[in-house]
């Protein structure tokens, strides 16, 4: 399986379509978030016009510890799996189908695809939006936690 993305809603809501590159059968998989403490300052410096860090993208773990306020990153993080924010977003009244559940002028919309190459393990529990950088972020906007973990494999 391939994902086509991982398409973040506001808090609580987090959904992974995931989607057979060769049949186009799709998977999807919810899951709780939270918006970390580093998040809050990210979003109130934004409202004044400044920044307190830059979101670097996405990045993908297995563990299962339930997310929390003071997070910086997932928990176990997927070798090779993280990715950067597809272009245009984060966005405001989604216009992508799969976010229609999440599209709102109240609810801010991150999108992040990857491909058949990244991200492959045997088990997807957890997500963060990462600030700073991809590879040892030590910030996040969010953390969050899927109810079902899955497997994403190149093919």
């Amino acid at each position: 399986m391939s994902s086509d993305g991982i398409r973040c809603g506001g808090p609580p809501n987090v959904l992974a379509v995931v989607r057979n590159v060769h049949s186009g059968e799709e998977r999807r998989y919810l899951g709780a978030n939270i918006v970390s403490t580093a998040g809050d300052k990210w979003y109130a410096y934004k409202a004044g016009g400044s920044s307190f860090f830059t979101v670097a993208g996405c990045r993908l773990g297995s563990g299962t510890t339930t997310p929390a306020k003071g997070d910086t990153d997932v928990t176990t993080p997927i070798s090779a799996g993280s990715v950067a924010t597809d272009s245009g977003y984060p966005k405001v009244n989604d216009d992508d189908a799969n976010n229609s559940a999440f599209a709102s002028a109240n609810s801010n919309t991150w999108r992040f695809s990857f491909g058949t190459g990244i991200a492959n393990a045997g088990t997807i529990a957890e997500g963060a939006i990462a600030g700073g950088t991809l590879v040892a972020p030590g910030t996040c906007l969010t953390h969050f936690l899927f109810g079902t973990a899955f497997a994403k494999t190149s093919s």
